[in-house]
């Protein structure tokens, strides 16, 4: 770490989630034949809330490293209506009683 790394403030943590009420206001928009599309991925950084269809992640280059996608008529097979898609390596960790269980998903 250089010294200039010091002296920048350090970036807020930025929470990507899924409004799950708005999820079930689109299913019933939709069985009612409404448009029932709307934006259910939340981003939230320090006050600021703001929904969109899709987020994108970047890295420190600048470069896609996942895309939180919410399609307008499409889900997968297993029902899902939002997902992560991303190329990346991917860590998954489960938490036993007594250890941690990794699984890394490669590329």
């Amino acid at each position: 770490m250089q010294k200039d790394d010091y002296d920048q403030p350090r970036p807020r943590v930025c929470h990507i989630h899924v409004a799950q009420p708005t999820i079930r206001k689109n299913l019933k928009d939709q069985r009612a034949g409404r448009d029932g599309y709307a934006p259910a991925i939340v981003a939230k950084r320090g006050g600021e809330n703001v929904y969109g269809h899709t987020v994108v992640i970047y890295d420190k280059q600048g470069n896609v490293v996942a895309t939180v996608v919410q399609p307008k008529n499409k889900k997968l097979s297993c029902g899902a209506r939002i997902w992560i898609s991303t190329h990346a390596v991917v860590e998954v960790r489960e938490e036993k009683a007594d250890h941690i269980l990794v699984t890394e998903l490669l590329r």
